[in-house]
């Protein structure tokens, strides 16, 4: 026998972890449960539901779970770092979900502030929307947190702009008229929160607030890890912040940022993207560790 065969094979991306994931309770289409169906389907085993600042989800999104699919407890917290809003993704033990129950209200209540305000620019930027329609989606579930996405949707649906993509480019982009700022505590601050609670604390797609310069400042700050693996990452930026990681002693994860398509409301077309961030097999066993290791609870994996 040669030598060459003796050598365990290179182990393939991970097509069925997805770490970073996101439900109607936050800026998603599909409720938690629905969610987890359509990843279990796209052939995901472990899935992490991290809406915008609540975990009120991740409850249902659990029990609705499938045989063979684990849910990891998740969050991402709007913060910031000096003048650049960063996205923070937490993820934590099942055992500390009503621990989160304070922090999440006081960030509810600060993004409903902030909805309103984009609602008043809207109407003196002469494209006004329906503030009771938008906030119809919620009224079957309070826990649900208005953001730009709901907001997104309602002026399509009056007409003021052909698709979501234009809303964004037109009027709440960070760059928008009707954009307004959602601070947050700072990333220190954030990362704090979640380390407090036996988390792991890894910053979401680094790429779409510049932030590669900052990564040094964050590690010092307290970061875990970075979001390498995105769906919005082509192969050459996902290789610079794998370096990048590597060079920080920082984990690495990735995720789909999964929301779903308001024309596929049912999420038919969810294999599309869940499951799609291709993470390394030994950065997901270095993720899992981190995590067992700080919050003495890892997901359990389903036969593949």
């Amino acid at each position: 026998m040669s030598s060459s065969s003796n050598r365990a094979a290179p182990k393939p991306p991970l097509s069925w972890a997805d770490l970073h994931s996101h439900s109607l309770i936050s800026d998603g289409i599909l409720s938690p449960a629905l969610l987890v169906q359509r990843a279990h389907e796209a052939g995901v085993r472990v899935l992490a539901l991290t809406d915008h600042d609540t975990v009120a989800g991740v409850s249902a999104a659990r029990a609705a779970a499938p045989p063979g699919l684990e849910v990891i407890p998740g969050i991402e917290i709007s913060a910031h770092h000096g003048a650049k809003d960063v996205h923070l993704l937490g993820y934590f033990a099942p055992s500390r979900l009503a621990d989160w129950s304070e922090f999440q209200l006081l960030r509810r209540r600060s993004r409903e502030v902030r909805f309103e305000g984009m609602l008043e620019r809207l109407s003196a930027l002469g494209v006004p929307v329906d503030r009771e329609q938008v906030l119809g989606e919620r009224a079957a579930d309070p826990e649900r947190v208005p953001g730009r996405p709901h907001l997104a949707r309602a002026l399509v649906s009056a007409g003021h702009v052909p698709d979501m993509q234009a809303a964004f480019d037109r009027y709440l982009g960070r760059e928008g008229p009707a954009y307004v700022a959602e601070r947050g505590p700072t990333v220190a601050e954030a990362i704090a929160q979640v380390q407090a609670l036996g988390g792991v604390a890894v910053v979401a797609h680094p790429i779409y607030g510049d932030l590669h310069e900052d990564l040094a400042t964050l590690r010092d700050a307290g970061l875990d890890g970075v979001e390498a693996f995105h769906f919005g990452h082509d192969e050459e930026q996902s290789a610079r912040y794998v370096a990048l990681a590597r060079d920080l002693g920082l984990l690495v994860t990735g995720g789909s940022d999964f929301h779903g398509q308001a024309e596929d409301p049912q999420g038919e077309r969810s294999a599309e993207r869940l499951g799609q961030a291709r993470i390394p097999a030994e950065a997901f066993e270095a993720f899992a560790a981190a995590l067992s290791s700080r919050s003495g609870w890892s997901p359990r994996l389903g036969p593949g």
